[in-house]
């Protein structure tokens, strides 16, 4: 999910680490701060469907499924022409994501 930049390799982003407490007391969680790449994004507009137009099409419907989205930024794959805005330091150099993370806004 997370690849390391090749030594001397040009970036146009790096994105700082924020160290963020969790609810449990004494725990930590480290995220990437990606506003300024979603600045930058060029997104395309598109119209979603309104919940009377999905309600018109589920009529009649007898199966349904529950689609649980818990870790579905996880699952999208990241162009390797799209990998360089998710580049961020750490101590061990730099990193960039190979797969959508969380954060990164893609709507």
């Amino acid at each position: 999910m997370v690849e390391s930049v090749p030594d001397g390799e040009p970036t146009t982003w790096i994105s700082p680490l924020v160290i963020q407490p969790k609810k449990a007391v004494g725990e930590k969680r480290i995220c990437v701060h990606m506003r300024k790449p979603n600045e930058a994004m060029l997104r395309e507009k598109r119209e979603f469907p309104t919940v009377e137009d999905i309600l018109q099409e589920l009529n009649g419907a007898v199966k349904f499924s529950k689609l649980d989205l818990n870790h579905g930024y996880h699952q999208l794959q990241l162009d390797v022409g799209s990998r360089h805005l998710t580049t961020f330091s750490t101590p061990w150099g730099l990193k960039r994501y190979t797969r959508l993370n969380f954060g990164t806004g893609i709507a």
